[in-house]
């Protein structure tokens, strides 16, 4: 019948571009369309993959320049451990507003700035829910290194990049777990987020933040123990739900955190 059909309409074709209207090729639209979406998910890997590879030049180069600027003799695993340590050591001060504390492993400038800090976070909520010990610290990156001059002496400053990950059920009291859901409980009111919504099996909170250390050039020999804090501060943070059950995860990020 379809032959017939199509004998029928070719018989009546008096020229070449009605013969090309008669014959239509189907549409492949959406054969382009799910190729276009293959080619941007392919560029987005591509890209996270070139922006990892960068970032992993970057803090070989800066370790680099470490050895090169305080001795040959510098230990990376060494310094990196500090910087954890040192981490922790302000994020507990800073919760818990230690003036000593801080002023004992900071410069005179970065020990101001970062108390100043801990007065204007008192009635944020988020702030309080950073409580990171070494273990929480899945990663520490060098993002920059340089040396300079003040008042005939010469330092070497070290920004660090971190990334903070801690579970709700990580906290060994029962206490310290119902202060922490109280805490996310605010937050998420003072975000308007209703809780009934959320996936409530394993909560995580995730933030990242910069730390700067500051050494001074002039010793004899290199002492790891010499580095203060000059700087620190957050500049991300996220509340993870998650249910290990379904893979299901919801998160809420604070857009400016202090």
């Amino acid at each position: 019948m379809f032959i017939k059909f199509l004998c029928s309409q070719l018989s009546s074709v008096a020229s070449p571009a009605k013969f090309c209207c008669v014959i239509r090729c189907p549409d492949t639209s959406w054969l382009q369309h799910r190729t276009l979406s293959y080619h941007n998910h392919r560029r987005r890997g591509l890209r996270v993959a070139l922006l990892q590879w960068i970032s992993g030049l970057r803090s070989r180069y800066c370790m680099w320049k470490l050895q090169r600027l305080l001795s040959p003799n510098f230990d990376k695993h060494d310094f990196l451990i500090g910087a954890r340590q040192a981490a922790t050591t302000i994020i507990r001060a800073v919760h818990e507003s230690d003036w000593n504390r801080i002023h004992s492993c900071c410069t005179d400038q970065g020990a101001c700035a970062i108390y100043a800090l801990c007065q204007d976070q008192k009635d944020i909520p988020y702030s309080k829910l950073l409580r990171f010990e070494n273990q929480h610290l899945c990663q520490v990156s060098p993002t920059a290194v340089w040396r300079q001059c003040e008042n005939g002496r010469t330092h070497v400053y070290v920004n660090l990049a971190f990334v903070g990950l801690r579970n709700l059920r990580d906290f060994a009291t029962l206490g310290e777990q119902q202060e922490m859901l109280q805490l996310m409980q605010q937050l998420l009111k003072r975000s308007h987020i209703p809780e009934q919504r959320l996936i409530i099996q394993q909560r995580i909170v995730l933030s990242q933040f910069i730390l700067t250390l500051r050494t001074e050039l002039a010793r004899s020999e290199f002492d790891p123990q010499d580095w203060l804090v000059d700087f620190y501060k957050v500049f991300g943070f996220k509340l993870v739900n998650y249910s290990p059950v379904t893979l299901e995860y919801r998160v809420i990020e604070i857009v400016k955190p202090v």
